[in-house]
């Protein structure tokens, strides 16, 4: 049985949905770590701008009251609690998802379990109860076909290199967008902050500490991010190059294909686990938007494959592990 049918046997799928659960758990941890370093602190900055300046209290008819201590504590309180609670949550379930993603490609490719790279397998008791969860509710059809074979012919080592590509393929620009993204709000951010600060006359040392309490949150944020992605960008260009060598390569042999899938599958696992998670909002929006983009792209790639490998072997069929 090749990849194209055995991919949609219930071991894959519960593994494929039980990852897809637990990335959404990292992800809404992620956005709590945004509501708290961003929104939050960015409220109670402006808050405390607007209450301290002589201006608005005249307008509002109340006496200036300075919360910018309060502000820098709750500051302090939110750092503290990212860097020992909502940071180590999200990595957890990221490494769980990852765990359980790659569980399911090396069974599926038939290469064994990198207990040295990644550790003890993941539990089967956590697979089901957050497989089944998300398969009784959304169905079989968000997983089934996962990735996009039409049929067996090619040997095994080139369909492990199709779906390897599939996995590399698609969020790298959407990376590069949210940077962008993240540079630009930062200025905006810190830019109305400061500009307020000097519209309403605030005190030098007010406006710095407000300023100040600010920046710590937002620029953890904004870094963690930033830096997060822009590494998974650069690793992600290293593997795909890594890829296309062996997709290029001139061996047919496929011990050595299957050697340079392993290899990939390792760095996979990498990525996965150490990734910034896309929230599910962009995560939706991107596949819809490039659903048509990536089967198109396995289709050319697994016709370029096929033609390789009847002119070196001069027989299309299929070898399976």
């Amino acid at each position: 049985m090749g990849i194209r049918t055995k991919q949609n046997d219930h071991y894959f799928l519960v593994r494929l949905a039980a990852a897809r659960r637990l990335y959404t758990l990292a992800k809404q941890g992620q956005n709590f770590y945004f509501m708290l370093n961003v929104v939050l602190v960015s409220i109670l900055a402006f808050l405390s701008i607007a209450l301290n300046s002589a201006v608005v209290g005249d307008y509002f008819d109340f006496e200036p009251i300075d919360i910018s201590k309060l502000v820098a504590v709750s500051s302090v309180i939110v750092l503290t609690l990212d860097k020992f609670l909502v940071t180590g949550m999200i990595e957890k379930h990221k490494e769980e998802a990852a765990k359980i993603q790659d569980q399911a490609d090396r069974k599926l490719f038939g290469f064994e379990w990198n207990a040295p790279l990644a550790g003890s397998a993941p539990n089967s008791a956590l697979v089901a109860k957050h497989g089944e969860w998300l398969l009784k509710k959304k169905g079989k059809a968000p997983f089934e076909n996962w990735y996009a074979l039409r049929d067996d012919k090619l040997i095994h080592p080139y369909q492990i290199l199709i779906c390897q590509n599939a996995c590399l393929s698609w969020d790298t620009n959407l990376r590069s967008k949210v940077n962008n993204a993240l540079l630009i709000a930062g200025l905006v951010i810190f830019g109305a902050a400061l500009g307020l600060s000097i519209y309403l006359d605030l005190s030098t040392a007010n406006a710095l500490t407000n300023l100040a309490a600010l920046a710590g949150p937002v620029a953890d944020f904004g870094y963690t991010v930033y830096v997060g992605n822009k590494k998974t960008i650069e690793d992600t260009t290293r593997l795909i190059d890594h890829l296309t060598d062996a997709i290029e390569s001139p061996t047919h042999n496929e011990s050595e294909l299957l050697k340079m899938c392993r290899m990939v599958q390792d760095q996979l696992y990498i990525k996965r686990r150490d990734s910034w998670p896309i929230p599910d909002s962009l995560y939706q929006w991107l596949r819809d938007r490039e659903e048509n983009v990536m089967v198109n792209s396995a289709v050319d790639l697994e016709s370029q494959l096929l033609a390789k490998q009847v002119a070196v072997s001069g027989a299309p069929a299929a070898t399976t592990p």
